[in-house]
């Protein structure tokens, strides 16, 4: 049995939903400079936005290639001239910033595993201004021994220098002891591997189990854990549930 004593939990789409406070922040941002999107256009801006932040994640481009360059190709593709995006850029992050919505009762759960006396801290990719209000608004931040998000890291997840920081900052005696909770292969997976610290997976989409892809990728990142609610982190930590992959597959 695995003695887990630190957690380090991803924070959107694991604890908070990503995608309610994106479409909030899209739209209300919007109308502030009074142009009007379909929903469907909305789901075109959110795959530019998601296609930026993988490339950030491999270090293809910068930061401000992200955050405005996102809006550069949306506002392309819409035809908009008349707005500039180095404006519309900080009234889009401030309303980001503005509205959570917690999954699974997230807040309740942390409470309960600080109750337990286990440390935990949020690891994140994204702007300091907009995280840090987020987490301030809905008390996580209270809540968790410390938050780490990459614009004031100096690197994103999963770089290894990342994780070096982080560790560094949490002053783990040992890497068996800790286990990173996220919804991304590509960024919690992966960074907690080229960190050495064991991973757990949350799938909050169930679909993505019917992905070829997906699975594909799941198996050749090989997580620790793999999770369908993340009460599910409950039973790991007391070792009645392994909650392995090959176990999840096979109920599928």
């Amino acid at each position: 049995m695995k003695n887990y004593q630190v957690l380090l939990w991803d924070v959107d789409d694991t604890l908070l939903d990503f995608p309610k406070s994106e479409e909030y922040a899209f739209f209300h941002s919007l109308k502030k400079f009074d142009i009007e999107c379909t929903y469907e256009d909305y789901k075109v801006y959110s795959e530019i936005n998601d296609k930026k932040w993988k490339l950030l994640e491999l270090g293809q481009i910068t930061r401000e290639e992200v955050l405005v360059g996102r809006f550069r190709d949306f506002f392309d593709y819409m035809g908009i001239h008349h707005v500039d995006v180095t404006e519309f850029q900080p009234v889009y992050q401030e309303e980001l910033g503005s509205v959570f919505y917690f999954i699974e009762e997230a807040d309740n759960l942390l409470l309960r595993l600080k109750e337990a006396g286990y440390k935990q801290y949020l690891v994140t990719n994204g702007v300091v201004k907009t995280q840090a209000k987020k987490l301030k608004l809905s008390g996580l931040d209270k809540i968790v021994d410390g938050i780490f998000i990459s614009e004031a890291v100096g690197y994103n997840k999963p770089s290894r220098e990342y994780f070096e920081k982080v560790l560094t900052e949490i002053d783990a005696n040992c890497k068996e002891n800790i286990l990173l909770i996220g919804d991304s292969l590509s960024s919690d997976i992966k960074g907690g591997k080229n960190a050495g610290i064991p991973t757990c997976l949350f799938i909050k989409n169930k679909e993505k189990l019917n992905q070829e892809q997906f699975i594909s990728d799941i198996e050749a990142m090989k997580p620790d854990y793999v999770i369908q609610s993340l009460w599910n982190i409950l039973e790991i930590l007391e070792g009645k549930e392994s909650y392995s992959w090959q176990n999840l597959k096979t109920k599928n």
